[in-house]
């Protein structure tokens, strides 16, 4: 196994250099650096959607989320994006006082942002003007009283719960034509699955609109997290979706770094990384098998999903966890892995990686296999972009999206990748993609299996007064682009924080693989997506 080319990778200084003195051209527009890579920029109200929407139309920016709070004395609200040209975020902020809670609508010209300011509606009760849709998204109508408001300050649960909403709810129909009819799946499913309600509209084999209606188990997360000690924080972070407890417990252990201004040390980075990429390959296998289950080839998917197990064995044999918790901590790890066992792992990983390659081939020479993925599903890269999708969904179609390359974090900072992309957009280009990003997951555990003997300090501990109030921590999680912000008071507790999940920013874009297709194709497209209901319903 070749070890990976050390790169260290920084940002493209003459060009951000450029785009902050255009920036800087908008008037009431504040513009500073807050690290190499990442930028404040404050401006009027009335100046937010032509910001983002430069930043997004003709920069080419994606959107990471919307992070909305409310103080002792105001709203403010910051719009995220990132380029992966120049290597830099952006923060756009914007306040106004707490007796005015109607903002400009940002998603008209950046329509990535459109779930974004439905679900503050509901749960802030902030009105976004100009926005075609708003309502009946995590709250639903159903269920929950008008002007709950769970996020804001004087929300009391307990009081709040006491009265439950009676309407009854229809799907919006769209499709009005002789024998057109919806066709409702779910929300409750059998076995593990979490519920969700897909609205299929066809008039007979062909989808015409598809709809997921999610937040059936909405955990209101970030107001649980509210008041909790740094330490408590980050249970919560690792446990809202264990599946992918590694990737989001070091994203936060991230922002919580950057508020105390701490930097880890190289064992540490190295471990984290070696679990988050044994994560990425664990994940991806388990989508693997869903797209091989989807089609009926139920030897193969027995195949894969041997695999996922051995990997979920392999992780607990490591961590003491299955899904890698506990491990993780701010300043670095919780306890150490010797170097022998790391190195045991990687020879491991790389065996179950071969037999999966072997496995890609066999199914590429499947006709009856090609046929019901070649072709169908496709998301081309205005969908990508427009819908705002990452990770390998939008790399099957053409749009590199990686945050380990665009804004390097932790080992990815030192160590580089190779962005594995492709350009067809169907069911099987994002098939592919996960085999090749696996392929390089295992190629990196082998770099940090090899590195890790170089270094022997795992754990700085955190010191007692932070640096500054909050920070924004981010990830390549194993289904894209993963972000938590976190603020913390004088006394070290949580003020805030804001989760925004890849698996949010993909199931925007679900109805767009699926429309056009044929009914029996509906599964196969959604298991293409690997789509987590439990990530999203945060």
């Amino acid at each position: 196994m070749n070890d990976m080319r050390i790169t260290k990778q920084t940002s493209n200084y003459e060009t951000i250099e450029t785009l902050l003195t255009r920036l800087e051209n908008f008037t009431d527009c504040d513009v500073q650096r807050l690290s190499d890579n990442e930028i404040i920029i404050t401006c009027h109200a009335n100046k937010t959607v032509a910001i983002c929407d430069w930043l997004a139309n003709t920069e080419h920016c994606r959107t990471g989320g919307i992070i909305a709070e409310e103080t002792d004395s105001e709203w403010e609200l910051c719009y995220v994006l990132y380029s992966m040209e120049h290597n830099s975020l952006f923060n756009i902020i914007v306040r106004q006082s707490l007796d005015n809670t109607s903002f400009e609508s940002v998603s008209v010209p950046v329509h990535a942002f459109d779930w974004h300011e439905r679900e503050i509606e509901d749960v802030f009760e902030l009105d976004f003007k100009g926005h075609p849709r708003l309502g009946d998204f995590v709250l639903h109508d159903e269920q929950w009283i008008e002007g709950l408001s769970p996020m804001r300050r004087q929300f009391i649960s307990a009081a709040a719960l006491e009265e439950q909403n009676e309407r009854d709810w229809k799907p919006r129909r769209i499709l009005v034509a002789p024998g057109a009819f919806v066709m409702p799946v779910g929300p409750v499913f059998s076995g593990i699955s979490s519920p969700v309600n897909y609205l299929i509209e066809t008039v007979g084999e062909e989808v015409i609109r598809s709809y997921p209606r999610l937040f059936y188990n909405y955990k209101g997360i970030e107001k649980v997290f509210e008041q909790k000690s740094i330490d408590e924080g980050l249970l919560l972070s690792e446990r809202f979706a264990q599946s992918t407890a590694i990737s989001h417990g070091v994203t936060y252990c991230n922002a919580i770094e950057k508020i105390f201004g701490v930097s880890i040390p190289d064992r540490a980075l190295i471990l984290r990384g070696f679990l988050a990429e044994l994560e990425r390959i664990r994940h991806h296998t388990g989508v693997i098998t869903e797209i091989i289950e989807s089609t009926a080839l139920g030897i193969a998917a027995s195949e894969v999903s041997i695999a996922e197990e051995e990997l979920l064995r392999l992780t607990a044999k490591l961590t003491g966890h299955r899904y890698g918790i506990n491990m993780i901590c701010p300043g670095g790890m919780r306890r150490d892995i010797s170097d022998q066992p790391v190195k045991q792992a990687s020879n491991e990983v790389n065996d179950i990686t071969e037999s999966l390659m072997d496995l890609q081939i066999a199914l590429s020479h499947s006709s009856s296999f090609l046929d019901r993925l070649e072709q169908v599903g496709k998301l081309n890269k205005s969908d990508i972009s427009t819908y705002g999708l990452v990770g390998p969904i939008a790399r099957a179609s053409g749009i590199s999206s990686d945050l380990r390359k665009g804004l390097p974090y932790g080992i990815y900072s030192e160590y580089g990748i190779q962005e594995q992309i492709l350009f067809e957009g169907d069911n099987y280009a994002r098939l592919r993609v996960l085999f090749d990003e696996i392929a390089e997951s295992n190629s990196l555990c082998a770099t940090f299996a090899n590195a890790i003997s170089k270094y022997s300090i795992t754990r700085i501990e955190l010191p007692q007064v932070a640096i500054q109030e909050s920070a924004l921590g981010w990830v390549e999680a194993p289904q894209g682009a993963n972000f938590f912000f976190v603020r913390i008071d004088s006394d070290n507790k949580i003020v805030r924080t804001r989760i925004m999940p890849p698996a949010f920013a993909n199931w925007h874009g679900l109805h767009k693989a699926t429309e056009g297709f044929a009914f029996q194709d509906f599964p196969i497209c959604l298991s293409t997506l690997g789509l987590s209901v439990g990530e999203n319903d945060r």
